[in-house]
C-alpha cells in the first residue's frame, strides 16, 4: 500500500531546503513509515489544496495540522508534535492599540485559507477576515 502524504511549508516541522524536504514532522513521518512498511511519497502543496485532498481523497495522511473539535471526527488522529501558540502582528507603522477582540474588528486581519486560526477567528471571535494564499517562501500572494 502507498501512502500520500500532503503537507506545507511550516518550518520548523515541514519545509524546504534545496529542494530537500526537512523539519521535525517530516524526521517523524519517516521513522512512522519505517516501521508500518508502507510505501509513501510527501508533497509540499498550499495549505487549501493539502487540506482538500486529505479530507476528500484516500489513503492520505496530512501532517503537521492543527487539532480542534471541528477536525476531530474528520481525520483518524496518530499522535502529538507540539503545541503552537498562535498571536497577531500588527503593523510597526501605525499606532494601533487592540484591547479587546471588538477593538480587531475596524482592522484588515489576513489568514491562510483553511488554516486553524482562520477557522477559529471566524467562528469563535466573529472576525472578518481577508483570505492568503502563502507561497513555498511563507509571503503571501
Amino acid at each position: 500500500m502507498e501512502i500520500r502524504c500532503v503537507t506545507e511549508e511550516f518550518p520548523p516541522f515541514n519545509y524546504t531546503n534545496e529542494k530537500k524536504l526537512i523539519g521535525i514532522s517530516v524526521d517523524i513521518s519517516h521513522e512512522l513509515f519505517k516501521v508500518v512498511e508502507f510505501e509513501y511519497k510527501i508533497e509540499m502543496l498550499p495549505w487549501a489544496r493539502a487540506y482538500d485532498i486529505a479530507l476528500n481523497e484516500g489513503n492520505v495522511m496530512i501532517f503537521t495540522i492543527g487539532r480542534n473539535a471541528n477536525r476531530e471526527n474528520l481525520f483518524h488522529w496518530i499522535g502529538k508534535v507540539t503545541t503552537v501558540n498562535s498571536v497577531l502582528f500588527l503593523s510597526a507603522e501605525k499606532s494601533i492599540e487592540v484591547r479587546s477582540i471588538e477593538d480587531l474588528q475596524q482592522y484588515s486581519i489576513a489568514a491562510t485559507t483553511s488554516d486553524l486560526r482562520h477557522s477559529y477567528l471566524t467562528k469563535n471571535l466573529g472576525l472578518k477576515l481577508n483570505v492568503v494564499s502563502v507561497n513555498q517562501y511563507g509571503v503571501s500572494t
